[in-house]
């Protein structure tokens, strides 16, 4: 016996529906002209529904999900215009694009920003990657696969979810990850040397205390396992050195620090094969 359908209020829209595939199935009725305007990836799923001609109710094509109901709902949500907004909670933050868009990095300076700090998606690093495919933002996949190279092989774990379920990444975006992971690795070096490992800085007046620890600190550095090629200068440079050397070598350090991000941060879509 086929599983009940549930119409969701919100969404009944008389041109379209989505479903997704529950014990209790839930379907969403939605223009798809409208929807195909805002998503590719939809637009790919409802012409694929167009051309098999499959399963029908009440006249209208289904393409069948398997994302939460309360997921999609705040896709939604985002998505399609709607005489009342609606502001989602924080635990679906991520499945908003404007959201997703504001909170996720998609350029270095973002990184600094304080509110970005409040609400880190590095947490969510592996449904960070599901969401930017989901909702076609290319534009954030690259810091978001930077972050699941911190994982290690631990990203074969997968993410679980508020709801309990384990999100697993593609065979295709973990090949990313373990070979993105050698190449970020392979900078590691250099890029510390470049910052830490070339003297004081030129208005120095304090040469060989500032040199002893910047070589301390560039030795602990590449004794470190951890690989923080992006995220982390500022506050190492800010909080751990500048109340031991002079504010020339701190400001020098910063400077160096940027540089350096801002060239790796081009590299990442290449890194990762985007």
């Amino acid at each position: 016996m086929a599983a009940p359908v549930a119409r969701d209020r919100e969404r009944n829209a008389p041109s379209w529906r989505l479903m997704e595939e529950e014990p209790r199935k839930v379907a969403f009725k939605v223009y798809r002209g409208l929807l195909t305007m805002q998503s590719l990836v939809f637009a790919d799923m409802i012409s694929t529904a167009d051309a098999e001609l499959g399963k029908k109710i009440e006249g209208c094509p289904v393409v069948e999900m398997y994302d939460s109901s309360e997921d999609l709902r705040h896709l939604l949500r985002a998505l399609l215009p709607s005489r009342h907004r609606v502001c989602p909670p924080l635990s679906t933050l991520g499945t908003n694009i404007r959201s997703l868009m504001y909170f996720a990095p998609s350029t270095l300076e973002d990184l600094e920003r304080p509110d970005f700090h409040k609400f880190s998606c590095e947490e969510r690093r592996i449904e960070l990657i599901f969401l930017s495919r989901l909702t076609d933002t290319p534009v954030i996949l690259p810091i978001a696969f930077y972050f699941c190279v911190s994982l290690g092989s631990e990203v074969l774990d997968g993410w679980r979810r508020e709801d309990g379920s384990v999100l697993h990444l593609s065979n295709e975006d973990l090949k990313r990850c373990f070979e993105g992971y050698a190449q970020v690795a392979l900078r590691k070096g250099p890029m510390t040397s470049r910052i830490f490992d070339v003297g004081p800085s030129a208005d120095c007046q304090r040469r060989e205390a500032c040199s002893a620890e910047l070589r301390a600190h560039y030795t602990a550095m590449m004794l470190s396992p951890a690989i923080r090629l992006i995220n982390g200068w500022t506050d190492i440079i800010r909080q751990d050195l500048r109340p031991h050397i002079c504010k020339h070598c701190a400001k020098m350090l910063e400077e160096r620090a940027l540089a350096e991000r801002r060239s790796f941060w081009k590299e990442l879509s290449a890194i990762f094969k985007l």
